[in-house]
């Protein structure tokens, strides 16, 4: 599935943990990442709570 990105979009991907300890009232999100332009300039933070 091609999903075209948004500028200025934050997107915060919820672990099954999280899921699991709020009852599934925040939804874990099926993801991946691929490269498709290498070039591109990419920025990842994980957070650990």
């Amino acid at each position: 599935m091609d999903i075209e990105p948004l500028d200025g979009v934050l997107v915060v991907n919820i672990s099954k943990l999280l899921q699991v300890a709020t009852a599934g009232y925040l939804r874990a999100t099926e993801h991946r990442v691929t490269l498709h332009q290498p070039a591109a300039e990419r920025i990842s933070v994980l957070y650990f709570i």
